[in-house]
This record gives structure tokens, sequence and C-alpha cells, in this order.
């Protein structure tokens, strides 16, 4: 928080660091520091990711589970009449019939762990990619037939998945405008519209951009598709 300018008048979205500490092992805070942060700096928080375990499916869902409850027991004392939006963590893995439960508690759920299928290579692991992006859109179309637009996709790095998905989730977040320099291939919408990937070597206009404008015109394609504002985006302030 004290990376946020006192006069930021934008929304600040505050993610539990659970990313940070499986990529540099770390402890982690704990459910009840989490809880009393929050807590202290609710009025300046629009919203919160509970606490979860990367790679972790049921490990993360309880844990998940033991942040709502707190929270909102804690709320209930201090007689919290405003308070931010939560979105509770669901990993590919668990159980599906966890999500009507953590529904009932949290306010969106981001559904993650699948990145590591969405970005196949191989075509055994394209197969298997297909079978879960199958799974998943059930999945989703279910809930949103349920409860309405109230699912998140964490790592949402495929452009298949980013148009199907994109009519049965409130949001997603994804790395993947920066393929240009991981893979040497830009993001665009061809003639039909729809999202796809090539080489830039292949692209004639995207020969002549550097590294960054590749990557510029990747988030821009995909920024176009999903009819966000590119020219004056809302502003959020991540921190975590």
């Amino acid at each position: 928080m004290k990376n946020i300018p006192a006069d930021w008048d934008g929304e600040v979205l505050l993610d539990s660091g659970a990313y940070r500490a499986f990529k540099q092992p770390r402890k982690a805070l704990s459910v009840e520091q989490l809880v009393d942060f929050v807590m202290e700096h609710r009025q300046r928080l629009t919203g919160i990711v509970a606490s979860d375990i990367i790679g972790q499916p049921i490990s993360s869902v309880l844990k998940t589970l033991r942040f709502l409850v707190q929270f909102d027991q804690r709320s209930v004392e201090l007689d919290v009449q405003e308070r931010p939006w939560i979105m509770a963590v669901w990993q590919w893995g668990a159980s599906p019939r966890l999500l009507p439960v953590l529904m009932q508690w949290a306010d969106v759920v981001g559904i993650g762990g699948c990145q590591p299928w969405l970005k196949a290579r191989s075509k055994a692991e394209k197969q298997q990619r297909a079978e879960n992006f199958e799974a998943l859109a059930f999945l989703c179309r279910s809930l949103y037939q349920r409860y309405g637009p109230r699912t998140h996709i964490f790592g949402n790095c495929w452009e298949r998945a980013i148009e199907e998905l994109a009519p049965f989730v409130a949001s997603s977040d994804t790395s993947h405008w920066i393929t240009p320099k991981r893979t040497g291939c830009v993001v665009f919408r061809h003639d039909k519209g729809h999202l796809a990937k090539a080489p830039a070597r292949v692209l004639s206009e995207a020969q002549k951009w550097s590294l960054d404008e590749r990557c510029v015109e990747s988030a821009k394609a995909i920024a176009s598709f999903l009819d966000e504002p590119g020219d004056a985006p809302r502003k959020v302030h991540l921190s975590g």
C-alpha cells in the first residue's frame, strides 16, 4: 500500500500474494494476517483476492474458505456496512461441487490453475488442452446460467479460450499480449474477426514493428475483440 500515491483516485485491487510466494518461495501471509490487513485498509480497497495456494487445488480451496469465513465474521463483529468485493479462488483439479459454496460467500470466483495446460506445445498436450477446455467451457456456461457473470479466469493465455469464454465470465487476466517476446508470434484479428496468432515475419505490417510495438499491437487486438476501451482505460492500481 505504501507504493500507492497519496492522491490516487483510481481503484485498488489487492492480490493475496500467492503467485509471488509460488515463484519466490517465502512465507506467505496467513489468513489471519490478510484479514487484519484488509480490515485496516478496507476504505482504500476496491476488491480483494482471497488467500490461496498455487499448485495445491484442495488446500487452496480450504484456505480460501477460511479467509471468506473469517472475513465475514470480522465484518459482522465490526459492523462493517461497506466492504471491498471479494474474489474467491478455485483451482483446476478441485471438486466442481465446491464452486456453489464459494459462490455463496464471495462476489466473484476466480478459476485458476489452467495456465499450464492452456500453454500447450506438443500434439499430446494440445489434445489434452482440447479435452480440458471443453470441461472448463461447460463449467463456465453452467455457472453463468445459475449465477450470471461472476467468474474470473486467471492466466487466460489461449486465443480460443479468450474468445469462447468471454460471453460467460465477468473477466479474465492474460499475459498473452507478450507472446511476441515469448515465441515471436503476434496476436491479431483476422478478416473474420476472430483472434489468431502468427509469426511476425509472415505478417507484412508486423515485420516493421519493434518488439515492444508487436506486444502493444497484440494487446490492442485482444482489447478490440473484447470491446474494451483503448484510449481511455479505467484507472486500476494492482498491489500484491
